[in-house]
């Protein structure tokens, strides 16, 4: 056994009972505080000694079957504290607001009484087998204070994360971007700590920051590496060198070479390295380390996560983050995404006075509760789930019946007139029956709603199937106030005027629109996957985002190549998407030149994203995007060259080239041809996997 494991674990079993507010958690059994304050005495007189018991047990074999079954017992108190845990944090959420006192409907008391039977239960005889294995100890160990410096736990942890799975850390993450991109900073190498105990959500957080496209961009070499308990500094470096070169270097342990190496790695560049889960609390270790890692360019991070303030203290140019528990409308959203799978509770109609209801991390939900419209209270309703009515085959027969009985249908929105924020309606349906569900939903009247998200379902177009989707939209025409409209998986060829300009816009119109348009109020327009469509109205107010993903390039042509537009105002004149501030376009069909006059009045573009267009050949002159910073062209496989132009674009910041074969040449650093006209972007990068 490694010596401190257990010492550690005594530690963290004593850790656990420090939080827990047990005078709020109702149990039935016995007197449960006492009990668990024997075992945190116990443990704490027993962790005294294990320091001198573990370096015994290597060599009396009497001493290692103790050691043997204290750990049996110390795991076995992990188990139940981790519960418990779970419950005192589902206690306080499900009692700490308005809100939250109606969803306690869903909780009997019956298995609640049940529950603190069976926990009680355990913490007794986790009681009894410490006292047990207290007396059968009849050999003496000397007392020590000293904490082991390495305890290998096996963790090991890694930068992915799935964004739509994360509830609650925008804040975190913002405040720490911010600190990673701060100019300011006096120091060459600064280390950002992440502090909070065990679950809170350092790693995932940790992560999230990790994978953020800003964070990306703004560091030449990334590095993600576990820790853990084995802080050895030349174990860190060898992971780090590996990671960054992809050479292994497990048969050099001199400590000289390995940071000459790691000098010539780092040359200047400014990276950015997560060091997660930090046990270390020798400072002499830690600057070992960060006297190594010196040789980035100034403006290079270090993030690390700990359980230990100590640690952040030592480690920490910047203030610790402190990560608290989640705000109880986060923990609630949670606690709906892992608790409610495929279906919300029946019982949650009854919450007549509800206001919220985000479920949009419920990705698993198949349909909606019958009788949800009764909720008109609701002001916040993040997604709806269309049940599934086209089911084929008699192995369905009896879900369509549950279905039947239990799920509601999109016409449950007519009453909810009070809608805002952002609304997505899942799974809407392509067939003639769909299009009565849609015209109930009375989204014109949502006056307040200021998102929509409508995604159809996925269906194989065999050239014969004929779709009723037009006439669905129509039916969805929301109001003009929308702000934001995304279409995913519409299969119709053209976009009616889904959205109507009121009677007070009319007078505001540019004269020469003979075309509908899009009202002013819309800043965004986002059309994924509508592979049929060819025409829809004109969106030369948008503001903010336009997104096009495999999709024909003449649905932009008319907005594109409006002309300056004299609204019926003698004294004013207007644009078209002068305004916009971000364009993005995605395997887009039929474009193979980006014609110039698509760009002739974007002159408050900031970011523009070219992705898998394929057929895309040149591009037009640019020098009149003048606010352009960010430039992204990727898999654009028939790309040639860039245009003369971008020379004069002074604005531009970075430019990024991938899996582009042959405009990739053209700019290799600094032979390429193209290389003169694009050497001026402070920040490029230009790669390609053969």
């Amino acid at each position: 056994m490694v010596e401190g494991v257990l010492f550690n674990l005594a530690g963290k079993v004593l850790e656990m009972m420090g939080p827990l507010t047990l005078q709020e958690i109702n149990l039935a059994y016995g007197d449960v505080k006492t009990e668990l304050e024997n075992i945190k005495n116990t443990v704490s007189i027993i962790q005294a000694v294990l320091l001198d018991a573990e370096k015994q047990g290597s060599h009396n074999n009497k001493v290692k079957d103790w050691l043997n079954k204290l750990r049996d017992v110390l795991l076995d108190a992990d188990d139940v504290l981790d519960d418990l845990s779970t419950e005192d944090s589902r206690y306080k959420m499900m009692t700490g607001n308005k809100m939250t006192k109606d969803v306690r409907i869903f909780f009997s008391s019956s298995n609640q009484l049940a529950y603190s039977l069976k926990i009680g239960h355990r913490i007794k005889a986790i009681r009894e087998r410490l006292d047990a294995i207290t007396i059968d100890k009849d050999f003496q160990f000397i007392q020590s204070s000293i904490e082991p410096q390495v305890m290998n736990r096996g963790r090991e942890t890694y930068s992915f994360v799935l964004e739509e799975n994360v509830v609650g850390r925008e804040d975190d993450k913002k405040e720490i971007i911010k600190l990673l991109l701060d100019t300011n900073t006096v120091e060459n190498v600064s280390v950002i700590p992440i502090v909070g105990s065990g679950g809170l959500g350092k790693t995932t957080l940790a992560q999230l920051i990790y994978k953020d496209e800003n964070v990306k961009n703004n560091f030449e070499l990334m590095l993600w590496t576990c820790v853990s308990d084995n802080f050895v500094v030349k174990r860190i470096v060898k992971q780090i060198l590996e990671r960054f070169g992809g050479k292994r270097y497990e048969e050099i342990e001199n400590l000289d070479i390995l940071q000459k190496h790691l000098q010539r790695k780092l040359n200047g560049k400014k990276y950015f390295v997560v060091l997660d889960d930090v046990w270390n609390e020798d400072k002499n270790q830690w600057i070992l380390l960060k006297d190594l890692l010196m040789g980035g360019a100034r403006g290079s991070r270090l993030v690390v996560t700990t359980r230990s303030i100590k640690v952040a203290e030592i480690m920490g140019t910047t203030s610790p983050h402190e990560l608290k528990g989640l705000a109880p409308e986060k923990a609630w959203s949670l606690f709906v995404k892992m608790a409610f799978k495929e279906e919300l509770p029946r019982g949650i109609i009854k919450l007549v006075n509800l206001r919220q209801l985000d479920i949009a991390s419920c990705s698993n939900l198949t349909h909606m509760p019958l009788g949800l419209g009764r909720l008109n209270s609701l002001e916040i309703l993040t997604m709806f789930v269309v049940r599934e009515e086209r089911l084929k085959g008699s192995s369905c027969s009896w879900y369509k019946k549950k279905q039947g009985r239990t799920s509601g249908g999109l016409s449950e929105l007519k009453e909810l007139s009070n809608l805002g924020g952002s609304l997505m309606i899942r799974n809407l349906g392509h067939e003639k029956d769909d299009i009565v569900e849609c015209k109930a939903t009375n989204m014109k009247e949502k006056q307040h709603l200021q998102e929509l998200h409508l995604w159809w379902d996925r269906v194989w177009d065999d050239g014969e199937t004929k779709f009723y989707d037009e006439m669905s939209l129509e039916g969805l025409q929301p109001h003009p106030n929308l702000q934001m409209l995304w279409l995913s998986l519409y299969m119709g060829v053209r976009i009616p005027r889904v959205v109507e300009n009121s009677d007070d816009d009319d007078d505001n119109q540019p004269n020469h629109l003979l075309l509908p348009s899009f009202p002013p109020c819309l800043s965004q327009l986002k059309i994924v996957g509508c592979s049929n469509l060819t025409c829809m109205p004109l969106f030369p107010y948008l503001k903010e985002d336009l997104k096009m993903v495999r999709v024909s390039s003449k649905v932009l042509q008319q907005t594109m190549k409006m002309k300056m537009g004299a609204t019926t105002s003698p004294s004013s004149c207007y644009f078209p998407l002068s305004q916009l501030q971000s364009m993005e376009l995605c395997s887009v069909k039929d474009l193979e030149s980006y014609p110039e006059e698509w760009l002739q009045n974007l002159d408050s573009l900031w970011k523009l994203k070219i992705y898998n267009c394929e057929e895309l050949g040149s591009l037009p002159w640019m020098a009149n995007l003048t606010s352009l910073q960010p430039l992204s062209i990727q898999g654009c496989l028939n790309l040639t060259s860039l245009p003369q132009g971008i020379r004069n674009t002074t604005s531009l910041k970075q430019l990024t080239i991938e899996n582009c074969p042959i405009l990739w040449r053209r700019c290799l650093r600094p032979t390429g041809e193209d290389w003169p006209i694009i050497s001026h972007v402070p920040r490029m990068i230009v790669e390609y996997e053969k």
